[in-house]
């Protein structure tokens, strides 16, 4: 049976927040607002502008983003972290984990350290602390969900539509549940090891906010091509490029409205090994809403 494994570790979140902010485009697709960017950017001096600016550096904190994820003896905090990345060398790499990045590998961290020690003292370590709470407790909570059901069916539920199929049973998979990058998936697959970090939309960005799992589902619907594209699904699972020529717009707009249905949970994503994604309707989105909006709603009279 496909083994998976449900992990947070401070150092995951701590990793993904540094890569969001440096990589523009996967900013752009997040919840997070300019106004978030541009308040951390002021804090930063010109040389740690710069240095998140070079090719050799970023690819180095990509790899470190994905060892976090691992089980590869980097600790759990964010001082364990960069005390690893002080004494890194491949030869403390296990075979498995070479094979699995191959020439992508990095030789050493050089100049890495000083970029994590100074984003955890602008930013990550002036994070309220329920945050990182709400994170363990997003882990616990599918790792209890592993415990009575099928891998399988967990990976689903905590990405919120990502279905596999025809994986050998020697796939490990890794369930890390992340905050920064909400409402997307982030992965990282190989022939024997996938890494999804899934967003945690049960999560308020502010105590006393709204969740943004509380929404999207509302504001996915709200619109008359979305609708029709899960009228489509759901007749069942269509390749990409059968919903492009059923809708008859810009590939560019298809791709938006799936991100959106998707972070709504309203798409199941068809994964397979030797096939292309298809897409399919994941009606467990709507029959869940009513029951989280009446959680919300009478949760007030807790207060």
């Amino acid at each position: 049976m496909v083994n998976v494994i449900s992990m947070f570790k401070e150092q995951n979140e701590f990793m993904t927040s540094l890569l969001v902010f440096w990589n523009k485009s996967l900013f752009k697709k997040t919840d997070l607002t300019s106004k978030w960017q541009n308040n951390i950017q002021e804090k930063m001096s010109d040389r740690m502008i710069d240095s998140l600016a070079q090719e050799n550096l970023t690819s180095k904190l990509e790899i470190l983003h994905n060892f976090s994820l691992l089980d590869l003896g980097t600790g759990e905090t964010v001082e364990d972290l960069c005390h690893w990345v002080k004494n890194y060398s491949v030869s403390q790499l296990t075979p498995e984990v070479i094979s699995f990045y191959g020439q992508k590998l990095p030789q050493d961290m050089d100049g890495v350290l000083p970029i994590l020690e100074t984003w955890n003292t602008i930013y990550f370590s002036k994070l309220d602390s329920t945050l990182l709470e709400n994170l363990h407790s997003k882990q616990a909570e599918v790792a209890q969900l592993l415990t009575y059901h099928h891998p399988l069916e967990v990976v689903e539920e905590a990405t919120n539509g990502l279905h596999l199929e025809g994986f050998g049973e020697d796939l490990t998979i890794y369930l890390v549940p992340q905050f920064h990058v909400r409402p997307i998936v982030l992965f990282h697959v190989s022939k024997t090891v996938h890494i999804y970090s899934y967003a945690a939309d049960n999560i308020s960005a502010e105590p006393g906010a709204l969740p943004p799992e509380m929404l999207r589902t509302q504001q996915a619907l709200s619109d008359e091509n979305r609708l029709k594209m899960l009228q489509l699904i759901a007749t069942g699972p269509k390749a990409f490029k059968t919903i492009h020529q059923y809708m008859g717009i810009a590939k560019s707009t298809v791709h938006h409205h799936l991100i959106t249905l998707r972070a709504a949970g309203l798409v199941r994503i068809h994964v397979h090994p030797d096939k292309a994604d298809r897409y399919s309707f994941r009606k467990e989105a709507l029959r869940n809403l009513e029951s989280k909006i009446l959680s919300y709603v009478y949760s007030s009279e807790k207060r």
